[in-house]
């Protein structure tokens, strides 16, 4: 059982985390979804990614004189708060996908530039590019085993590797022109191409899934995404498109503009999209609402989760985090749900609202930015009226604190709350 020291440690790491998100952001309204964080302004954004230790790599594009871009990868190891670049050598080639295995290994996909391998966080790279098929590997995915797939978007298919891109092979995919790659909880490989192919054995044959794709869906960009029950959802021009039985059918469940990126954290889905910003789910694709609050540009191209269980995404432009963690967004109970605090901004008097009378005890804390605790209280349920009741934090200095909220020996909420 976890001591009570070591909570408050796991406690005080997430609010000095949200701590630097509060200091680096330039919109610091309450109700935003995203904060935008630190990041330079001289390159075009592609993809951001975390590894085991938290720590952020992002794929960019750097311009100067020439009308071509040159790739950058850049890295974080405090949250955004400060960034290097660790890009190999100036004329880098564009940087199409970033692979972190579970060892930490990092593997760049690049646009003419074949595949590069850091073992050591990024501190320096190699080329590993024997028996590739191409010199356009630009999507990369993994099996549990570590075999590692590249898609080369010019002419070479699919290739594998079992030992960190060491050596190449070709797989038997049947067709150039590779747009979307992803491996299932089974290792099932999905490629998307001009429609969608599937294979269970590890690319020695293929087969089309496209029953049910609009003739637009079978087109151009293809993302995927799955969950523990062998679900799949593929985001294509046509938006989303969700099959439960490995492909055989596909169902259209979110009708969209292009989506880039498709992001599953337990029961809950963010995809991000060409111009309607980031779509969400909480009940498996059946309905969605857009979580664009705090966003400056809607054209989201990947998202991110670190240890924290806060969920990151990227716009061209910029880095953007969330304002609360996933489990307090939407993986908690229905009833947990319709806890809340207001008002946010308050003034002297906050309000807490459980709405559900089965509720026991109720614990709330409140903590200024540096994880110091200012204001705690525990009330029964019996204490609150209709369901709600008043705490006085006039005494408090204007500023960004982080309530807390525990239910029932349960912590639901963590929440940003700002006082004037």
């Amino acid at each position: 059982m976890p001591t009570k020291t070591n909570l408050m440690k796991v406690l005080i790491k997430r609010l000095l985390v949200i701590a630097c998100i509060f200091l680096t952001s330039i919109n610091l309204m309450a109700d935003d979804f995203w904060i935008k964080q630190n990041f330079p302004d001289s390159v075009s954004i592609l993809q951001i990614r975390i590894n085991q230790n938290d720590e952020l790599f992002v794929g960019a594009i750097y311009h100067d004189s020439v009308p071509w871009g040159y790739g950058r990868i850049l890295r974080s190891f405090n949250y955004a708060a400060t960034w290097e670049d660790i890009t190999p050598f100036y004329y880098f080639p564009e940087i199409h996908d970033i692979l972190i295995d579970p060892d930490g290994v990092l593997f760049l996909g690049t646009w003419y530039g074949g595949i590069f391998r850091s073992y050591d966080n990024g501190n320096s790279f190699e080329e590993v590019n024997d028996g590739l098929s191409n010199t356009v590997p630009t999507l990369l995915a993994r099996q549990s085993d570590g075999t590692i797939y590249a898609g080369q978007f010019w002419g070479g298919g699919v290739d594998f590797s079992e030992n960190d891109g060491g050596q190449w092979y070709p797989t038997n995919f049947p067709m150039a022109g590779i747009n979307g790659l992803g491996i299932d909880n089974n290792n099932a490989i999905y490629v998307g191409s001009n429609g969608l192919f599937y294979s269970d054995d590890n690319g020695l044959t293929w087969s089309e899934k496209n029953n049910g794709f609009s003739s637009i869906a079978m087109l151009n960009h293809k993302c995927f995404a799955f969950t523990e029950n062998a679900e799949v959802f593929t985001g294509t021009a046509d938006g989303i498109y969700f099959s439960e039985n490995n492909g055989e059918e596909w169902v259209n469940c979110l009708n969209s503009q292009s989506v880039y990126y498709i992001q599953i954290f337990n029961d809950e889905i963010f995809a991000g999209t060409y111009e309607d910003g980031v779509y969400y789910s909480d009940d498996g694709g059946n309905s969605w609402s857009q979580k664009n609050d705090g966003l400056d540009w809607f054209a989201v191209y990947s998202f991110a989760v670190d240890s924290e269980n806060f969920i990151w995404c990227n716009t061209p432009e910029g880095i953007y985090r969330s304002t609360e963690d996933l489990v307090s967004v939407g993986s908690v109970s229905q009833n947990h749900k319709d806890i809340c605090i207001y008002p946010n901004p308050c003034g002297s008097t906050l309000n807490l609202l459980l709405p559900n009378e089965n509720f026991q005890n109720v614990k709330l804390a409140l903590f200024d930015v540096s994880g110091k605790l200012v204001l705690q209280f525990n009330k029964k349920m019996t204490e609150f009226v209709s369901g709600y009741i008043s705490i006085d934090v006039g005494n408090l200095e204007s500023g960004i604190y982080l309530v807390s909220i525990t239910v029932d020996g349960q912590i639901v909420r963590t929440k940003k709350l700002v006082i004037r």
